[in-house]
């Protein structure tokens, strides 16, 4: 069972603080709805890839680089990519902070001695409820909470 004295309380508040942050800055620009459905796909997507052992990353990669053509498909891939990173410097970043706060929370699972699944279940949650927390805190700084409930 999952205890609360076992789970690793600062790493989860400072994932939960950089989903919050993230929450708050998709909120200012106020963007659409599909913006918020790929951030948490994104989110599972993460928890997913660092629940996984690294084996299987591993062997997708073996595959996908045996032969040329997919090998350079990669690096065109690859290029491309560092340009959008070069670009969106400030994003990556975001991003980076984002994936590393999921890392220490996997590692702290780890030492804890909890199971992949609880780790997977508690950060997506944590995650979604942060993105939310930061959503509502940022409405009810602008003042714009009233014009969603209806006041």
């Amino acid at each position: 069972m999952l205890t609360l004295l076992k789970l690793p309380k600062l790493s989860l508040m400072l994932l939960f603080f950089t989903y919050s942050c993230l929450g708050w800055k998709i909120s200012q620009i106020n963007s659409p709805w599909y913006i918020w459905i790929a951030i948490a796909i994104i989110a599972l997507f993460v928890n997913s890839v660092l629940t996984n052992p690294s084996s299987r990353i591993v062997n997708f990669l073996n595959t996908f680089f045996k032969s040329g053509w997919r090998a350079f498909g990669g690096i065109i891939l690859g290029s491309l990519f560092l340009f959008a990173i070069l670009a969106w410097f400030r994003s990556f970043l975001f991003g980076l902070l984002i994936f590393c706060a999921t890392t220490l929370v996997r590692v702290d699972f780890q030492m804890a001695g909890f199971k992949s699944k609880h780790f997977f279940w508690v950060t997506f949650v944590l995650s979604l409820m942060s993105l939310a927390a930061g959503i509502l805190i940022h409405l009810l700084v602008t003042g714009n909470l009233s014009l969603i409930i209806g006041g």
